[in-house]
């Protein structure tokens, strides 16, 4: 797998999942307390549960509008946590990578603030207050992902920051290149400061911002969507970004498909 990050060639075709090892810390609660019942988080949001999909879901209104977010966002003391709980019992398994998944990015910590309309129409009517915070939450990343590299020397990490639709983007290239590039940028260079790679899951049809994402924020690998145009991503970007890809299930577990069908 990590051949395969660096652009050497892999011995085999590497399946992520079974080749990563995970590590969590308790400390770090930038997502929700608990993963099956109604919860919260250490910045006060609140999930509701959904036995439908078995997931808490947030609950956006702790601020009207990201004008608020400099008297209403009130930040975790992250020296009130214990970052070495759990150290101790963390038994490395040296034949697997070493990740963690790096959840709620800018924009998505932004709409588990905010009502979700309310935070597409600010990034258009209030684009400095939307900068400041995307800044401000960045210096926030960074900080979790510090003290965790200290205890867990991550091969890669998995950021994460839907920025589209089925249909397409929640946002034009514009607006992502003045709001979200610069505070990305920043999360993903201090990352790679520490040699720790960088895997970037992002959902929805994004192929616009592709460029930037791969030249740019020097993404090491892609977890998107094949709504995207994958082969085109390959055949421009593939000495530079490496590409997850997935067997369709549609064909994979239909019955009437031949072995020759599934293979091609």
């Amino acid at each position: 797998l990590l051949r395969a990050f660096r652009h050497e060639k892999p011995l085999w075709m590497p399946h992520q999942y079974r080749s990563t090892q995970f590590a969590l810390s308790p400390a770090n609660q930038d997502m929700p307390r608990s993963m099956s019942s109604a919860t919260d988080d250490w910045f006060g949001v609140q999930y509701e549960f959904s036995e439908t999909f078995g997931t808490p879901t947030p609950i956006p209104g702790m601020l009207e509008d990201i004008t608020q977010w400099r008297d209403k966002v009130k930040w975790p003391d992250m020296d009130a946590y214990d970052w070495d709980e759990g150290v101790d019992r963390f038994e490395r398994k040296e034949e697997l990578a070493l990740a963690t998944p790096y959840g709620n990015g800018l924009f998505e910590r932004m709409h588990m603030f905010i009502d979700f309309e309310e935070a597409l129409m600010d990034l258009l009517t209030e684009p400095e207050d939307c900068k400041s915070f995307f800044m401000a939450m960045a210096d926030y990343k960074i900080e979790i992902f510090q003290r965790m590299y200290e205890r867990y020397p991550f091969d890669y990490v998995i950021y994460n920051d839907d920025w589209g639709t089925a249909n397409n983007a929640f946002f034009s290239v514009e607006t992502m290149k003045e709001l979200l590039y610069e505070p990305t940028k920043k999360i993903f260079d201090a990352i790679h400061e520490k040699g720790v790679m960088i895997q970037f899951h992002n959902c929805g049809k994004i192929d616009q911002f592709i460029p930037y994402i791969v030249e740019g924020l020097k993404a090491d690998a892609l977890e998107i969507q094949s709504i995207n145009d994958i082969d085109g991503i390959l055949e421009k970007y593939g000495d530079k970004v490496l590409v997850e890809v997935k067997a369709d299930p549609y064909i994979m577990n239909d019955l009437d498909k031949t072995d020759d069908e599934i293979c091609a």
